[in-house]
């Protein structure tokens, strides 16, 4: 892990050249300033015969505008490298990627041994998503992290469609302004049957998005995490009365407007069978309201349950 040292290209360059680096199979050199220069540097190198997880990761938050990130152009470069073929995890967050790089690399004849790939905040938009629905690549993605992407509108359209996503496991799709129609093209995805990890935090799916999620019938999905969704006491209610949360372990409805409806059907669950952990913090709760939740039959029975009466709006 060299992540923050500073490296730029010339430090990275020097780095994986060596040849003492022939059976590293992991390297984290996020937060460098690489830029497309360092992608070039990757393509030169002869080491990294071993390498399987690539992070190179950049901050948006205290960086200076004429460091280096990676851009488009970058990632079509790295599209070509014939090292991706041994590539199963790829993070690329935070990197400055266009719809040309997205594409290029979806469609290189290296990434079939590819199961993640982590795409947060690169300032992609749905036009960008539409690569996933007509790559017909080899790769089956296991987990995908789009977040931090404006991808309303036809984004969740193309994900839906797209074949090398029908196996997937974790999605993470925080903070992409997404609605009630885009949850609904969602959750007809094929992928539905199989995803077990989702983050659609900080979304504006609503107790709309949330009722059509558990009509999908996920069976597999044991953490979900919809903080800040605009949920209320309609969705709330069907989640507690639908058997199609029985499969959920972990769930985050925090930074939610749940009244006094929304915890009362949260203490009068019929269903939440197996729920383990549940976040309702910075929800409107009184004293009373979570005393009753802490002592409820689901109450009982959670390993974790997290309540703070603070309400930061």
């Amino acid at each position: 892990n060299v992540g923050g040292c500073g490296l730029g290209f010339e430090g990275f360059a020097r780095l994986i050249a060596s040849s003492h680096l022939q059976n590293l199979k992991v390297l984290q050199a996020q937060n460098n300033s690489i830029g497309d220069m360092g992608i070039e540097a990757l393509l030169m190198t002869p080491a990294l015969k071993s390498l399987e997880e690539l992070h190179l990761t950049e901050s948006r938050e205290g960086r200076y505008e004429e460091d280096p990130v990676i851009t488009g152009q970058g990632l079509e470069r790295l599209a070509t490298w014939p090292g991706l073929s041994q590539i199963r995890s790829l993070t690329l967050d935070g990197n400055n990627l266009s719809d040309a790089g997205v594409n290029a690399l979806l469609h290189s004849p290296h990434i079939g041994n590819l199961k993640s790939l982590s795409l947060a905040e690169t300032g992609l938009h749905s036009t960008a998503i539409e690569s996933f629905a007509n790559a017909g690549f080899r790769a089956k993605l296991e987990d995908l992290n789009l977040s931090g992407n404006w991808l309303n509108g036809a984004g969740m359209s193309y994900l839906a469609k797209a074949k090398c996503l029908e196996d997937l496991k974790v999605l993470k799709i925080h903070r992409c302004e997404l609605r009630p129609d885009d949850a609904r093209d969602l959750w007809e995805a094929k992928f539905i049957s199989t995803v077990r990890m989702m983050n659609a935090a900080h979304n504006y799916f609503g107790s709309e998005g949330l009722i059509t999620l558990l009509e999908a019938k996920p069976k597999e999905l044991h953490t979900l995490l919809m903080q800040n969704n605009s949920l209320d006491s309609e969705g709330i209610a069907s989640l507690a009365s639908s058997p199609a949360s029985n499969s959920l372990l972990d769930l985050d409805l925090s930074l939610n407007r749940l009244d006094s409806l929304s915890m009362q059907a949260l203490t009068n669950a019929e269903q939440l069978q197996h729920l383990r952990i549940l976040k309702v913090s910075h929800c409107t709760q009184s004293e009373e309201v979570r005393d009753e939740l802490q002592n409820s039959p689901l109450g009982k029975r959670l390993a974790v349950l997290e309540m703070d009466l603070s309400i930061p709006f």
